[in-house]
């Protein structure tokens, strides 16, 4: 009988060129997942989310190993639905190695909760005028205008012209408030993806599918 819960050991059904295609995307992630990380890098960094999280493939990688019990991801969360008036960015990646960055105008209250994939990328991690922007929307947008599969940053695919990807557009540019506001070097935006690639980086099940070793 197979011990699923040990990493190093696979069911003879499992789909071996899967989980290493889900690795090497995982390894890729971990070249943008450093608190200094420019845009350029994760523009590139959404092509392996889209992949792993938009596509599903992260889950049915995970299914096909056997290892079972659901991926959890820590990430901050709104606890309460934003005001019209009021703006919010979860945040959560680092400021400096240790120490994450969120911001918000007016009485936003956040806080860290566990979730699993589906939930991690229907939330919320922005609202603003009202509008939610969920994860999937977020990873949607920077991979499909800004480079990571699609480069169209004036929106003239079908693509790139999605509900709220003119709002992102323009959040890129003003932060909120029209302050501009940038976590080193980057726009709330990708400060945004920076945050999601971090909790996914983290999470004890996606370490041990990265621990897996399959030949």
């Amino acid at each position: 009988m197979t011990d699923r819960s040990h990493p190093s050991e696979l069911p003879r059904y499992a789909d071996i060129d899967l989980i290493k295609t889900a690795q090497a995307h995982l390894r890729a992630l971990s070249q943008a997942n450093f608190a200094m990380v420019d845009e350029h890098t994760l523009r590139v960094a959404s092509a392996p989310l889209r992949f792993l999280l938009i596509d599903g493939n992260l889950i049915r990688a995970w299914k096909t190993s056997g290892i079972g019990g659901p991926i959890q991801v820590e990430a901050y969360c709104f606890l309460s639905t934003p005001t019209a008036d009021e703006v919010g960015f979860c945040g959560g990646g680092d400021l400096l190695p240790g120490m994450s960055f969120s911001t918000g105008w007016g009485n936003i209250k956040l806080g860290k909760k566990a979730l699993d994939i589906d939930a991690f990328l229907n939330n919320p991690c922005i609202y603003v005028r009202g509008i939610r922007i969920s994860r999937h929307e977020l990873i949607r947008y920077i991979a499909n205008t800004k480079g990571g599969t699609h480069y169209d940053p004036k929106g003239l695919s079908p693509k790139s012209r999605k509900d709220n990807f003119p709002l992102l557009r323009e959040l890129e540019k003003t932060g909120f408030a029209g302050l501009g506001i940038k976590v080193n070097s980057r726009n709330l935006v990708h400060h945004e993806l920076s945050s999601i690639i971090q909790s996914v980086l983290r999470s004890a099940e996606v370490q041990r599918l990265q621990a897996i070793a399959v030949s």
